[in-house]
């Protein structure tokens, strides 16, 4: 609903809204670090053995690029958070061999 030039949420989302920004604002410090990748652990435990992968297995396991897939071997580009699981299995399955 648009009123005087401002976009106003319909009613029954003003307690969703409301609690989200509770949410946003609320002053536990953890939350943000819950939030926060563990790029240190990427680094000592999966960039190591990521060398060991071919590109067409980083490709198959992530569904990444071929070009992100050669980055991330090559240690030039860190893959984001959501792949660094498939990509352990990857290893795994790799060192069983």
């Amino acid at each position: 609903m648009i009123r005087r030039g401002a976009f106003v949420p319909h009613p029954m989302h003003w307690d969703a809204i409301e609690r989200a920004v509770a949410q946003i604002e609320s002053d536990d410090p953890a939350r943000g670090d819950q939030m926060t990748p563990d790029y240190v652990w990427y680094e000592r435990e999966i960039a190591p053995h990521v060398a060991s992968l071919s590109v067409a297995s980083i490709e198959r396991a992530t569904g990444l690029s071929a070009a992100s897939a050669r980055k991330v071997s090559e240690g030039i580009q860190i893959p984001r958070p959501h792949h660094w699981s498939a990509l352990r299995r990857a290893i795994r399955r790799h060192a069983v061999r």
